[in-house]
């Protein structure tokens, strides 16, 4: 399987992206994003604008579909070193190391703009998220006791889980 990574997707790709991400919302493949209602067609064109403004956003394409996203958001403006890390893998394509190669050019275009760590906000119960994310470099840094509802109404903790991706994150630190 030929995997483009593209930097960032097209309003088409967000389109494409858009309609695996709806269909896993509604058919619960997704049940831990903190949406329960497939999003808005609106949401492609906020997708887009972030890119434009400068938030690392890459796609993963597969025969011209795109079946991944990941983006990282700044936390507090462009002062900040630290990002916040969404990814997404079309259930159909995962196993197939799309995911790999999202992190691996997601964490390049966040040390592109000066960022030194990126955060991931699992829930405790995502098994499955939580084994990728220490496959690739991240670690357990603490847990938000009670910060998610899930589908049958619990509270579920949120693991807090950190990359470094500069080598002198630590020594700098004041």
């Amino acid at each position: 399987m030929k995997i483009k990574i593209v930097n960032p997707p097209s309003i088409d790709d967000y389109k494409k992206a858009l309609v695996y991400i709806n269909k896993g919302i509604i058919n619960g493949a997704f049940k831990h994003l903190a949406t329960k209602e497939p999003y808005n067609k609106d949401i492609v064109f906020e997708w887009h604008k972030k890119s434009l403004n400068g938030t690392p956003q890459i796609g993963a394409l597969v025969n011209g579909t795109c079946v991944g996203m990941a983006h990282i958001d700044v936390e507090h403006g462009r002062r900040s070193v630290n990002g916040y890390l969404a990814i997404t893998v079309n259930p159909e394509y995962q196993n197939n190391k799309i995911g790999e190669k999202l992190i691996a050019s997601i964490l390049l275009e966040a040390q592109k703009i000066g960022l030194v760590r990126i955060t991931a906000e699992p829930c405790s119960d995502n098994q499955r998220a939580i084994n990728f994310l220490k496959k690739n470099g991240f670690k357990e840094e603490g847990i938000m006791k009670c910060a998610f509802i899930n589908d049958e109404g619990r509270l579920i903790d949120r693991l807090i889980m950190r990359i470094e991706i500069t080598e002198n994150c630590r020594e700098q630190c004041v």
